[in-house]
């Protein structure tokens, strides 16, 4: 059974429309997906949409240069094809972003060795620094191990 104040405050911070805007947001990442060329529709994140303006993130400024030449083509197909006259924004984001995206629906399947997890437990001891120290030792903690 969920908490009632958690998920109160949960609902509180997230917009009115956001499961609307959440389907806007995922149309238009497979509208930009099935659209651009290869290797541009794999290197787009659509980060907003609202009434005004499309967000898009693209993970090198050569790409979002490439985009940027053709964004007047590609702001009249999304308009034309959801109906709105919104102006289109390319933003140069760290790969990061993309990873963060892109990381959640797939699991890692890296394993450590447990000697290697060791050497990084044991060598957390020598850090002067006690909020280092203590990151290191749960970074170790919760590395998966191998056999």
């Amino acid at each position: 059974m969920p908490n009632k104040p958690l998920a109160r405050w949960c609902k509180n911070l997230l917009p009115k429309d956001y499961k609307r805007r959440s389907g806007e947001i995922a149309a238009v990442q497979q509208f930009l997906s099935d659209t651009l060329p290869s290797p541009a529709n794999e290197q787009v994140l659509v980060l907003n949409v609202t009434e005004q303006e499309v967000v898009v993130a693209v993970p090198s400024a050569q790409m979002t240069n490439y985009l940027r030449l053709y964004s007047a083509e590609i702001k009249q197909q999304i308009n034309e094809s959801f109906n709105n006259q919104c102006s289109l924004i390319f933003k140069t984001m760290p790969t990061a972003v993309f990873d963060v995206g892109r990381s959640q629906s797939k699991v890692s399947s890296k394993t450590y060795s447990h000697e290697t997890v060791k050497g990084i437990e044991n060598q957390a001891d020598w850090i002067d620094d006690p909020a280092l120290q203590k990151a290191l030792k749960s970074l170790a903690r919760h590395l998966p191990q191998g056999k």
